[in-house]
This record gives structure tokens, sequence and C-alpha cells, in this order.
């Protein structure tokens, strides 16, 4: 098996690489009214809110 090293490029790669180091990263916070089960029940799921990047930098 060999691989091949190649350079990733696209059109618009700068802005996209732009936006990446624009954005905040998000954290995630509990809610306790919708948690169910034992914790190692709710370990096993989570919500995950979200947006597009550039939805992120536009609020910002």
């Amino acid at each position: 098996l060999q691989f091949l090293e190649a350079p990733l490029s696209f059109h618009g790669k700068r802005t996209a690489m732009q936006i990446a180091k624009r954005v905040k990263a998000r954290q995630t916070r509990r809610e306790p009214r919708l948690h169910i089960g034992t914790a190692e029940d709710q370990s096993k799921n989570m919500l995950i809110e979200g947006e597009t990047e550039i939805s992120q930098v536009q609020r910002a």
C-alpha cells in the first residue's frame, strides 16, 4: 500500500480558511430538564445545536 501526498486545493480555499479562523468554538451545556435515565444512558446521547461556519461569522 502506497500513500501519495498532494496538496488539497479548491476554489474558495483561502476564504474558507479565513472564516475558520474567525469562528468561535462553542461550549456544550447541560440541560437538566432533558435528562432521562441513568448517567450512563445520558452519556450515550448528545443534543447538538449547530450552525454553519459562515453564519457564525456573519452573526459575530
